[in-house]
């Protein structure tokens, strides 16, 4: 599915850091459809908010699998975001 440019990919981020800004910039260049699912203006503390984003996310998946009938345990992964991900070395 990865291979798609038309594929949608769906980001999650609790706070703007330089790791969120380096892959979304790497996901829109191979992606006409990146969703930024995030919680900056929430006043929560950090692990309140990536148990929030990750329980949302739980209920979507399972959901988009039930729709379309597929199995989403099998995750392919695109490598130019494999790539920047291993040779990251700035703030996250």
């Amino acid at each position: 599915m990865f291979q798609n440019p038309k594929s949608p990919v769906i980001y999650l981020a609790h706070q703007k850091a330089e790791l969120d800004e380096v892959e979304l910039n790497v996901l829109k260049e191979d992606y006409e459809n990146v969703f930024l699912f995030d919680t900056f203006a929430e006043n929560e503390n950090k692990f309140w908010k990536e148990n929030y984003l990750s329980l949302q996310m739980m209920y979507l998946s399972r959901k988009i699998a039930s729709d379309k009938q597929i199995d989403l345990t099998q995750s392919e992964y695109n490598p130019n975001v494999v790539k920047k991900l291993y040779k990251f070395k700035g703030g996250m």
